[in-house]
């Protein structure tokens, strides 16, 4: 299939590649590339409500929709909708409740799926009281979970620096990892 950018980019009407996804989801209501390039379509036209129904559609049909539920994160931020984003983006956020496994499952997702995973870890304790703390052995699965993925680990600081999104498009960063050693 044809994806939607480069029919776009021979000169179809923003308007004729949404009929044409449609066209194809009448035939075929599960042709799962169909939706996800009509939803992303319908966002770059600002078709925001519309492009939110098919990201739900999607979310529904996937056994993990996590990057469906990204996307329609970045579309709820376009059209304003900053308060119903807002939750969605802080999925990544690490609490005391948050499992190693469940933190390398999201890493090989990010690696399968060529994103950014951003994990923020706010204080690492012996023993946490409140949720923003994370024990140190836990954190130290984490990092072995990570690093079972073979995915790369690096800091904020070299992530922002110049050509990190070149170099390593699916990296993994940390925050407010400070100075704890690596996981033996």
């Amino acid at each position: 299939m044809i994806e939607a950018s480069s029919l776009l980019s021979a000169g179809a009407s923003r308007d004729r590649v949404i009929e044409l996804f449609r066209e194809v989801l009448i035939q075929d209501p599960s042709h799962r590339m169909s939706r996800l390039w009509l939803a992303r379509v319908l966002s770059w036209g600002g078709h925001y409500d519309e492009s939110l129904r098919e990201y739900g559609e999607i979310a529904e049909r996937e056994s993990d929709p996590h990057w469906a539920q990204k996307e329609s994160a970045d579309v709820l931020t376009w059209s304003g909708r900053y308060e119903e984003a807002f939750p969605i983006y802080c999925g990544s956020s690490v609490t005391n409740r948050t499992t190693p496994e469940e933190v390398g499952t999201a890493a090989a997702l990010a690696r399968e799926h060529r994103e950014w995973l951003i994990l923020m870890l706010h204080f690492l304790v012996e023993e946490p009281t409140i949720e923003t703390e994370y024990s140190i052995e836990s954190f130290k699965r984490i990092l072995r979970a990570v690093a079972d993925t073979g995915i790369k680990v690096l800091p904020l600081t070299e992530v922002f620096g110049a050509g990190a999104a070149e170099s390593y498009p699916y990296a993994l960063s940390s925050f407010n990892l400070g100075a704890w050693p690596a996981a033996s």
